[in-house]
């Protein structure tokens, strides 16, 4: 009795097996994540290489360990226990060794199979390196219920296909490793950006906010949106401005500025200016209408002994006035 065939031998006996592995690597590489490589990976093995039982893993470094992608034909007890001692069977070593394992009959093969309660007692099996640029990142596994099932053709399939698979992978984990370091990125760029603008309360009603490094227009926003917010929940009446700590200015930066004093004015709140470097004194200059009502001072120290002091004697001619 002849041993049975299928798959990709059926395509091969025809005339389009160049249009068939087009259209796998066209599947293949239009993969946006590894989900997605995983059921490609799925459909593909079951139709070109129709097998009872298939198993992709994909290396682990944190866990040293290969795991599952998928698997087929087993139930889930006997895909943990796969899992968890597939480093030290045939995957494991076909992993290390990068090299294609098959096994004609299993009945001559000294590994005893894990998966000897099968419903279907598997007769032969094909283990591939899933590889890229030489680097092992996982294997594939092909297991048949016939004895000598697999011939050169499923060979050929089996090895393109793992090739594939080892790019389309290793492709989307630099895609994650990538994504992670720009959210890093993003992270850390927020928290420079809260750093570079901190938000003191020097008095009774009076902010000081400190603008440091280059004031882009991101920063402005987040200036801006801070101070208002400020304003509004701390009910406070006076600002100031300190510039001491900005590097050289751009026309955006005076821009900004003046957006940010505007808006102080709006909330109803007095707005003070120092230590303004040249740079900005230059820009501002051209804007000097804009500025209408915001005072200026050399440095932090002298806007505050004129704001707070001036503060102090208001309040108390206000309470003067009242007691009357």
């Amino acid at each position: 009795m002849p041993t049975p065939r299928g798959g990709f031998n059926d395509h091969c006996e025809d005339a389009n097996i160049t249009a068939v592995i087009d259209g796998v690597a066209l599947e293949l590489a239009s993969v946006l994540d590894k989900s997605a490589l995983a059921s490609a990976m799925q459909r593909i093995v079951d139709q070109l290489l129709p097998v009872e039982y298939t198993g992709l893993y994909f290396y682990d470094p944190a866990a040293r360990a290969l795991r599952f992608a998928f698997a087929k034909g087993f139930t889930e007890e006997q895909r943990d226990r796969l899992e968890r001692t597939a480093m030290e069977r045939k995957p494991g070593r076909v992993f290390l060794t990068k090299e294609v394992s098959y096994v004609p009959d299993t009945e001559m093969d000294g590994e005893k199979l894990v998966t000897a309660r099968l419903a279907q007692p598997i007769r032969s099996r094909l283990f591939l390196p899933i590889l890229y640029r030489d680097q092992s990142v996982g294997v594939l596994s092909l297991a048949s219920v016939h004895k000598n099932y697999f011939h050169d053709k499923h060979m050929a399939v089996a090895q393109f296909l793992s090739r594939m698979t080892g790019v389309v992978y290793t492709n989307l984990h630099q895609i994650d490793e990538l994504n992670k370091q720009l959210d890093l990125i993003r992270a850390q760029r927020e928290e420079l950006i809260e750093l570079s603008a901190p938000l003191i309360q020097v008095g009774d009603g009076v902010l000081l906010l400190a603008l440091i490094g280059a004031i882009d227009v991101e920063r402005a926003h987040h200036a801006r949106r801070i101070l208002l917010q400020a304003i509004a929940m701390r009910r406070a009446h006076s600002i100031l401005l300190d510039l001491t700590g900005t590097i050289e200015a751009e026309r955006s930066t005076a821009e900004a500025l003046v957006q940010i004093a505007q808006a102080v004015k709006l909330m109803g709140a007095h707005c003070a200016i120092c230590g303004i470097r040249p740079s900005i004194a230059a820009e501002l200059s051209a804007r000097e209408g804009e500025l209408k009502g915001i005072v200026i001072y050399g440095t932090a120290g002298e806007a505050l002994s004129a704001i707070l002091p001036a503060r102090a004697r208001r309040a108390r001619r206000q309470f003067r006035t009242s007691t009357w």
